[in-house]
């Protein structure tokens, strides 16, 4: 019989629960999955907080943080770990090919790229892939999904939610996020087949062009650059925007794969009739609404969170995804487990410390007892001797004096034979 070493040492020291959060200019969704069962926390944030995927009010949103926190858990000092979505406006995510000669040396070989591809200083982002499976043109070649954000974007996030009481598990972004949802839980969705994965949401439109169930592509419009900050965008200015930018990012995959996209996955709360009428009539695209197999009841817009959240359902080991957050965070996380561990392992030291000392005290206490309790029968037993002798001597001593008064009669009732012999 085999021991299986890690299931023990992950019943010793489990990994903490990780929810997932959303962020959004309008909002923040929080998402724990347990078994079967969801539960769902929202906290809205105020306009201005946030602006095209950057906090611009610091102090209100790490208020909103903390209140989303307290609505969580009541224990304020508890560190509630979360797999973070943050706006895709500001990551760029690309996917290019290294030889298979590079496998050799991969992770170089993809930041060597990584750094080639980054539309910003290289130094000043944070960046991850992962690899895509290989190129259906070339064998010999490895298709890697490269992804980077501004440091000091994802750094203001970081210390907002660990200054708040969040733990940082990952970072990840609404692209990512939701296409992994759609492979895993889609209904009817074929992987062999190539999407496009639009999202109208509250900040913009998300544009993912999925390919062999990877996010290969990702482009975002944000509703400020149309509405020129205007409250509200017109339904003409509406299916015109669909319009052209579902064709650009049409002609995008055109001219870097072989082929055409003729199949759209829409993620949508809203005006779900009218952009499926506009994208078939005006593109000739089949159109289906994002379902899913599990949690079929949950609102599209939650879809971010909930991917996260079931991304936080995996062994912090084992999972390989990108993730955009600092080393420092991912090591945070790290030494939260080293430290859980040493004090699990503190805390049944200490416990079997404090039931040897009452054992061990139990004990003392019994063998005191048992020897005054042999000590007052050893008194007893000699009492008791000592009476028997006494009560022997006395009985002795008697004997003797009636002897003695025995003798004394007799001598005054004898006859006297002096004058006789006189």
């Amino acid at each position: 019989m085999k021991i299986n070493f890690k299931k023990i040492l992950n019943a010793i020291n489990p990994q903490p629960a990780i929810g997932g959060l959303e962020i959004n200019n309008l909002e923040l969704r929080f998402i724990k999955l347990k078994g079967n069962n969801l539960s769902s926390i929202s906290q809205k944030l105020q306009p201005g907080i946030i602006e095209k995927g950057k906090i611009k009010d610091r102090a209100n949103f790490i208020a909103a943080l903390s209140n989303l926190h307290f609505q969580i858990t009541r224990r304020k000092k508890k560190k509630i770990y979360v797999i973070v979505d943050v706006p895709n406006i500001n990551v760029y995510a690309k996917v290019f090919n290294l030889p298979s000669v590079a496998l050799g040396n991969l992770e170089e070989a993809a930041k060597l790229n990584l750094q080639m591809i980054s539309p910003i200083d290289f130094a000043d982002t944070y960046n991850d892939w992962h690899s895509v499976g290989n190129s259906g043109y070339n064998e010999n070649q490895i298709e890697i999904l490269g992804a980077l954000a501004p440091k000091s974007i994802i750094e203001e996030f970081s210390s907002s939610l660990e200054e708040a009481g969040f733990g940082i598990a990952a970072i990840e972004f609404s692209a990512l996020s939701l296409i992994r949802l759609a492979v895993n839980f889609g209904v009817g969705i074929d992987i062999k087949n190539n999407y496009l994965l639009l999202q109208i949401g509250s900040d913009g439109l998300n544009f993912n062009i999925m390919k062999n169930g990877n996010l290969y592509f990702a482009h975002f419009y944000s509703w400020e650059t149309d509405t020129k900050k205007q409250k509200q965008i017109s339904f003409s200015d509406f299916k015109e925007l669909i319009t052209r930018e579902t064709q650009k990012v049409l002609n995008f995959y055109e001219t870097h794969w072989e082929g055409r996209i003729n199949k759209v996955i829409l993620v949508s709360s809203g005006l779900v009739k009218e952009t499926i009428s506009m994208l078939s009539e005006n593109l000739s695209l089949e159109v289906q609404v994002l379902t899913l197999k599990k949690f079929n009841k949950l609102s599209p817009d939650w879809y971010s969170a909930l991917s996260s959240a079931l991304r936080g359902l995996i062994p912090r080991s084992q999972d390989t995804i990108i993730s955009l957050a600092s080393v420092g965070t991912e090591e945070g996380f790290r030494r939260y487990r080293v430290i859980n561990f040493i004090n699990i392992w503190r805390n049944i030291i200490f416990a079997s410390l404090i039931f040897v000392i009452v054992v061990f005290g139990a004990s003392v206490w019994l063998l005191i007892n048992t020897m005054e309790s042999v000590n007052l029968s050893d008194i007893t037993l000699s009492n008791v001797s000592e009476i028997a002798e006494l009560n022997i001597l006395q009985e002795k001593a008697k004997s003797f004096n009636e002897k003695v008064e025995l003798a004394l009669k007799s001598q005054k009732t004898g006859a006297n034979w002096s004058s006789f012999f006189e």
